[in-house]
């Protein structure tokens, strides 16, 4: 249980007691300085100032560049850059940050590309994806994003607007001002009689009605990363009060709710099948909708033509690592988690996968939206020390506040332990909303985890799924933890 590298990773401060905790005790020293110099800011944003920075000038955006040492860089560098020898290849790669891998549309670190003051931007949400996941499964889920998604393209195309799709069901909309009204008339009017079929329409199939709702935030008068990131905030906040309304009308589901009914030709006049629609093709930086990146490719090539051979090579390094590199020693959720294989491509014995997330994040976003990104902090806090700790132990940070490892039993558990118990005594401050004034704090943030053995014979190198969401379910059930609020004088709060 002792982590191989903890002297390495971090010593305790010189004021820090090196108390009967051991190694708990350096990890939490270590998780804790991480955590200090977070910027947890860059937790709620959406576009990345370093990927724009290869797309202008690659030559300038590898001055000062430090490649991650750590092993999970390490393999990724030996899958990926023989796939990345020519100007087109890194170019592509680099493009290929700017989309969406579910709808192949532009995602959020294409808004400044596509910002043009005076156009407004406005923030469209459909329904239905949490239902479609639980009830179906994360593939259907992806196919009613891609679905969805289509849908609000090609009404906003059809107007002269920009389409980008950050994450989920959420997309952004930069629209003329003479065009919004017309917009957001024909965007309504598509989804007031669409519904999403679950496969080939026939008897015993179903149907959902995913209904939209849109906020526009006016237009936009800076182009600015900074005042776009917050311009875009302002939507997402917008967005909330929307779909409440709407959901009082009929127009939008309700989370949780049931949305599933029996198809009858005679009711549901127009379908769209949900399954096939979230594919997206390797060129997908160059399809029709994202031309201002085809544009990019081009140019961008045309520079990466005229480095030298070694900044070429430092550049794919750096391009590989903004894109699979979550922070050092972590993957993100664009990398592939898997298990290594022996020479009979079996996975060696002794291998778990872990999969863990917050609890009650929600509780506490409604508390503070800056508390959450607080305990998201301390979470990737403690990834990045049990990185360290656990060079073995593969990583992963997905979604806010989602996580996974694999690597040796002994080790997945250890680090699991001493993320667990980092997380159970950290202390986060926040304004009580509904008096400034005073300061509440959380005391200790809960997380449930669940670890599987992987199968020798896995054909993925994970364990399933299901089987692990299955694991943190019941690891939730019991420890069955509680948020604990507090105010200045250590009286609780009720959530």
């Amino acid at each position: 249980g002792t982590p191989p590298n903890a002297d390495a990773a971090a010593a305790a401060p010189a004021d820090e007691p090196d108390g009967a905790g051991g190694a708990g005790e350096t990890f939490s020293a270590q998780a804790a300085r991480i955590f200090g110099e977070a910027d947890l800011a860059a937790i709620s944003r959406r576009i990345d100032p370093q990927l724009l920075a290869m797309l202008d000038d690659p030559q300038a955006a590898i001055e000062g560049f430090t490649l991650d040492q750590s092993t999970a860089m390490r393999r990724l560098l030996n899958d990926q850059m023989p796939n990345l020898q020519t100007p087109d290849d890194i170019a592509r790669f680099i493009t290929q940050m700017f989309v969406n891998p579910v709808s192949g549309l532009k995602n959020a670190h294409a808004l400044p590309l596509v910002a043009v003051p005076g156009h407004h931007l406005i923030v469209v949400e459909f329904g239905g994806g949490k239902a479609v996941n639980e009830l179906l499964s994360h593939q259907h889920g992806d196919d009613l994003i891609a679905a969805g998604m289509a849908e609000i393209a090609r009404v906003a195309e059809r107007e002269g607007g920009e389409v980008l799709h950050p994450n989920g069901a959420t997309a952004i909309i930069v629209v003329p001002p003479d065009r919004v009204e017309e917009t957001l008339r024909r965007l309504d009017g598509s989804f007031s009689d669409l519904m999403i079929g679950t496969g080939n329409l026939g008897p015993g199939r179903q149907v959902f009605r995913p209904g939209v709702a849109w906020f526009d935030t006016g237009p936009i008068a800076d182009t600015s990363v900074g005042a776009l990131e917050d311009q875009f905030a302002r939507g997402r906040a917008g967005i909330d009060a929307v779909k409440a309304e709407r959901v009082g009308q009929g127009l939008y589901p309700e989370r949780g709710a049931d949305l599933f009914e029996p198809y009858i030709p005679e009711v549901h006049q127009r379908v769209r099948p949900l399954e096939g629609t979230a594919s997206v093709p390797p060129t997908g930086a160059r399809l029709d909708q994202n031309a201002v990146l085809r544009d990019r490719f081009d140019a961008l090539s045309d520079q990466i033509e005229a480095m030298s051979p070694e900044d070429r090579e430092r550049l794919a390094q750096r391009a590989i690592q903004e894109r699979f590199m979550h922070a050092p020693g972590i993957l993100n959720g664009a990398a592939e988690l898997s298990a290594p294989r022996d020479a009979d491509g079996r996975v060696p014995e002794g291998y778990a996968h872990a999969q863990g997330d917050l609890s009650k994040l929600s509780l506490i976003n409604g508390f503070s939206w800056d508390a959450g990104d607080a305990a998201i902090g301390h979470l990737n806090a403690a990834l990045e020390a049990a990185a360290a700790a656990y060079p073995n132990v593969t990583f992963q940070k997905y979604g806010g506040d989602e996580w996974e490892a694999i690597g040796l039993r002994e080790d997945v558990e250890a680090a699991v332990g001493l993320i667990r118990d980092y997380l159970s005594r950290v202390t986060i401050d926040f304004p009580n909303p509904d008096d400034p004034a005073e300061t509440l704090t959380i005391h200790g943030v809960g997380v449930q985890i669940g670890v599987l053995d992987i199968e020798p014979d896995s054909h993925t190198g994970r364990a399933s799924s299901q089987d692990l969401e299955h694991e943190m379910s019941a690891d939730k059930a019991r420890r069955n933890y509680r948020l604990d609020i507090r105010d200045a004088s250590g009286q609780p709060i009720e959530p």
